[in-house]
């Protein structure tokens, strides 16, 4: 509409949207051009300055006139906004760009790859997701120790315990809001005559599996999610996934096997099954029925199908070479012609999903035998394992929830010993790298990981420390829960050894890029367009 009143727009993008930490690119934290030095921290939210012109002679328009000043400092954007008055012409030191249809007639300049837009969404093949479960009173029904959340829920089942005492040992528990009334609940409950809930496994962040207890009745539980636990339970798997990506970055798929919380990406998202039950005897895979049919035709299966997405969306060129459309709608996916292009993507896939699930042991990563390089990688030193380094702490709110902040902890940067290097070399060998090749893969330096001042891991790879999955640093961000003071304990060994764990199925994640890279390239050169909600043709195998 805007495009057909007026006959030029300009926009002047002035960033500084600290609700979702945008950063400028020299990575510091951006300000709005509000802020004033030393008088106002100015708006949290990102400004722009739109001009729209309107001609007597009208004709309308199909490009409009855009830049950036993103200078990190609001003075120096604020001031680099008033030299621009002083340009030849209303539009000198802009970006002629013509919004399309595909990426929604966005106001911002996007580019996406050839072909894109002719591939399936992600919901066209995946038809049903859920939204992951939000209990509001995580202290009270998640733990990581199994016996404290049963020692707690037998409190809150024992008659014998008053409210008095639930709510000076739990507040958030107690604490009613107009959709939970604490007493009702817990009376309700405790009357019921069959005890519904049970304690499961909970994915609640990433790589970082608890004990929850789920209930089916009352809002002991703010928001049950039934249809998605009702399908756990028979070695089905999810993976996560967004209609749009905030801050600019792609948050590549999570792969579960157990119900999983509303924050295991950091903002809400869609958790997709490979399997849906229909009832208590019949399970279908999670396609439609005229993807069903191109599969049959192309001779592949619904789990190949699953795979090859969750490698698709993996492959670290994907996100380059589409985070415009990304950023606004479901990904879509390269449905691959070639029958041996599909399996050799489905077969990464598949290696993939095991190395992201923590409830899932790989040979050689996370039991057995390490292959050859591992060892070096994040080496537990010390003999007392209490985090104390300072990775996290907690704080209340109002209400009573316990929020755990992370904090900046302790780490040394150096560089590789030469054992280390002798060790790293195994790895490239491995996955047919260089060591030049896998050091920029997984990192220049080695990081040693302080838990006190006599413990560390020793010898994070770099890029396996900076790890990002879901919008949270997964090894940082499970530090902050472990600190001492948050945990109430020291770690256990086996806890020390998942951190190591988890550092070295990161490690091997990072070095299947290329593989992925050249699998999403094959996939994207073959793929077949999408037409009704189908292949366009049916394509003979090869």
């Amino acid at each position: 509409r805007y495009l057909e009143v007026f006959d030029s727009i300009g926009i002047d993008n002035l960033h500084g949207d600290r609700i979702i930490s945008e950063r400028a690119p020299d990575g510091r934290s951006s300000a709005t051009v509000f802020a004033v030095r030393g008088q106002s921290p100015g708006i949290k939210v990102g400004t722009a300055i739109s001009t729209f012109v309107r001609r007597k002679e009208h004709s309308g328009t199909t490009s409009i006139y855009y830049r950036d000043f993103d200078q990190s400092n609001a003075d120096d954007r604020r001031q680099a906004l008033l030299d621009s008055l002083n340009e030849d012409g209303i539009w000198s030191g802009y970006t002629c760009y013509e919004p399309t249809l595909g990426l929604r007639l966005g106001f911002k300049p996007g580019v996406v790859g050839a072909g894109y837009f002719e591939w399936p969404r992600l919901t066209e093949l995946l038809p049903v997701s859920f939204a992951g479960v939000k209990t509001s009173r995580d202290e009270f029904l998640i733990d990581v120790d199994r016996a404290a959340l049963e020692k707690r829920i037998e409190q809150y089942f024992d008659p014998k315990v008053s409210e008095a005492d639930l709510t000076k040992a739990f507040p958030a528990l107690m604490n009613g809001s107009s959709r939970y009334d604490p007493s009702e609940t817990r009376k309700s409950l405790i009357g019921r005559k069959h005890a519904l809930g049970e304690i499961v496994r909970y994915a609640y962040r990433p790589f970082d599996v608890r004990w929850a207890y789920w209930d089916p009745d009352t809002k002991l539980i703010d928001e049950k999610r039934p249809e998605f636990f009702g399908n756990t339970g028979f070695e089905n798997r999810f993976l996560t996934a967004g209609e749009r990506n905030r801050m600019g970055v792609f948050y590549k798929p999570q792969s579960v096997t157990v119900l999983g919380d509303h924050h295991l990406v950091e903002s809400n998202v869609a958790i997709f099954p490979a399997t849906v039950r229909q009832d208590s005897q019949n399970l279908e895979p999670n396609v439609a029925k005229s993807i069903k049919e191109a599969l049959v035709d192309k001779g592949v299966s619904s789990t190949q199908l699953f795979d090859h997405i969750l490698a698709t969306l993996n492959a670290p060129t994907y996100e380059i070479g589409y985070i415009d459309a990304l950023r606004i709608d479901w990904p879509r996916i390269p449905f691959p012609g070639e029958l041996e292009v599909f399996a050799s993507s489905a077969e990464l896939g598949a290696a993939l999903s095991a190395l992201l699930d923590a409830e899932i042991d790989v040979e050689g990563v996370t039991r057995g035998s390490l292959l050859a390089g591992l060892s070096a990688v994040a080496t537990p030193r010390g003999k007392s394992f209490e985090v104390t380094a300072g990775w996290g702490y907690s704080m209340r709110r109002d209400n009573g929830t316990r929020l755990v902040m992370p904090g900046g902890g302790r780490t040394t940067v150096r560089p590789w010993t030469d054992a280390e290097r002798n060790a790293l070399s195994q790895i490239a060998e491995r996955h047919d790298l260089d060591l030049e090749t896998l050091l920029g893969l997984i990192g220049e330096q080695a990081v040693d990981v302080h838990i006190n001042d006599d413990a560390k891991w020793e010898g994070v790879p770099s890029k396996v420390w900076d790890y990002t999955l879901g919008g949270y640093q997964v090894l940082k961000k499970w530090l902050s829960y472990r600190e001492a003071d948050v945990l109430g304990r020291a770690l256990t060994g086996e806890e020390a050894l998942h951190f190591a764990k988890t550092a070295r199925r990161i490690t091997e994640i990072l070095c299947m890029g290329p593989a992925l890279d050249a699998a999403h390239a094959k996939a994207r050169d073959c793929a077949v367009p999408w037409v009704d909600g189908k292949p366009a043709e049916p394509s003979s195998q090869k």
